[in-house]
């Protein structure tokens, strides 16, 4: 209760409310403040499958259970080096502080479909990118939630409806907002039911609005997998354009790791436009957004990222993401693939098999723990991480207290002898907090 109440005081000096609910009391004043002492630890290495971190002066390794980086892609920079000096490419003297319009045309350098200039190497990363997911244009930004907050506003106007899953990315949400379009819908998660009849209701009422439908491939927090068959089916009797957001199942799903549409067997035409990140399975930064070039030029022309004032996208990060499209796929990629999904269902079943309620898809290397209790989730994390295994708790923040996870990611760089520790001390700690 001390600790309640020191961080009533500190909240009130900062000007915030306290709430007014005896739940949002508890949430906010005894759970959050235990979140400090979960993430204090500093990370001093590489994300690969184990990590050294460091909490006051004590330094040790935990098997890193944490990571999206789902393929274990992080030891490729002495190859990547070796590549890039090798290859025709030269790395300019642009970082993120770059302007974009001018440190190319200072170079010289020669335009690209949109008539203005552009690093070679990033030219040569949009054109390949667009070929991998099976599109006509890309555009490249400097990370992933700048590009849905970029893109959103341009591909929405005061005629279009956006219908989107009631768990989308806070990106989303919020590049949809600042379209300020017609009206946003969202329907129920993952339901092809709801997505259907929030359809017809909004175009009966609004016959001529464009209709926007946004869902994501593998949706972070829940494990779940978008319905991808069943929601393109619904373009053959509904009208509108179908935007996923790759952030998670691109690179880490499908035989050669194309994302969803692959996954399902399904031709990339099913999906209009694709968003994605560099960040997770490539292990670098950024973010794509692919579809056809007509409707590329108009995000390129009005996108504040496009302007002369803006952040670059650094062409070393082209060169690392182009390397790994020409180097890693589909030849080196398939059998991590193949590794991510074996250690993936095993790690899934062995926690359902000591009676761990785990939640999403089968296929997903994002597997949720519900620990129900938000108290419950943050000592485990604390307990994992002191026995040697990075988790990560999730609480939710404004609803559903009371559905708290422990949120494990597989990668395939994680051994057999990890995995069956991770699974073994994981219940033992759960039994420990009366899971």
């Amino acid at each position: 209760m001390l600790r309640a109440a020191q961080t009533a005081l500190e909240f009130r000096k900062a000007g915030y409310e306290i709430p007014s609910s005896a739940i949002d009391r508890f949430v906010t004043l005894l759970v959050r403040p235990m979140y400090g002492d979960l993430y204090a630890p500093v990370l001093l290495s590489a994300p690969t499958s184990v990590v050294t971190i460091q909490a006051e002066n004590r330094r040790w390794d935990v098997i890193n259970l944490v990571s999206y980086n789902y393929l274990g892609l992080e030891r490729l920079d002495e190859k990547f080096i070796e590549w890039l000096e090798a290859s025709a490419y030269s790395l300019p003297s642009c970082g993120l502080s770059d302007a974009r319009l001018v440190s190319a045309a200072m170079r010289g350098e020669a335009s690209d479909p949109q008539g203005d200039p552009v690093d070679p190497i990033v030219s040569a990363l949009r054109t390949e990118m667009a070929a991998f997911v099976g599109k006509e244009d890309c555009l490249v930004f400097s990370s992933g939630y700048m590009t849905n907050y970029s893109v959103f506003p341009h591909i929405v106007t005061n005629t279009t409806v956006v219908l989107l899953d009631e768990l989308s990315h806070n990106s989303i949400w919020m590049g949809c907002r600042a379209g300020n379009p017609l009206s946003i819908v969202s329907f129920s998660h993952n339901s092809v039911a709801d997505l259907t009849a929030k359809l017809e209701a909004v175009q009966a009422r609004h016959a001529c609005a464009e209709v926007l439908v946004v869902v994501e491939g593998i949706y972070s927090m829940e494990g779940t997998l978008v319905d991808l068959p069943a929601v393109a089916a619904l373009k053959t009797t509904h009208r509108f354009t179908l935007l996923v957001d790759e952030a998670h199942s691109l690179f880490a799903l499908g035989r050669t790791g194309r994302g969803v549409a692959e996954h399902f067997d399904l031709p990339p035409s099913v999906i209009d436009i694709h968003v994605g990140t560099f960040s997770k399975t490539p292990a670098a930064v950024g973010g794509f957004v692919a579809a056809s070039t007509p409707l590329l030029t108009r995000v390129h022309t009005h996108a504040p990222y496009f302007s002369a004032a803006d952040r670059s996208f650094p062409a070393v990060i082209a060169a690392r993401v182009l390397y790994l499209l020409r180097n890693e796929s589909p030849t080196k990629t398939v059998p991590r693939l193949a590794r991510l999904r074996a250690a993936t269902l095993w790690m899934r079943r062995a926690l359902a098999a000591a009676g761990l309620v785990v939640q999403g898809a089968a296929e997903s290397p994002i597997l949720p723990l519900l620990v129900v209790y938000p108290w419950r989730a943050v000592a485990m994390g604390n307990l994992l991480r002191e026995r040697g295994y990075g988790v990560v708790p999730a609480v939710p923040s404004r609803s559903n207290y009371f559905g708290a996870k422990l949120l494990v990611c597989v990668s395939a760089a994680l051994t057999d002898a990890q995995i069956e520790g991770a699974v073994a001390t994981i219940v033992e700690v759960g039994e420990a907090v009366g899971l």
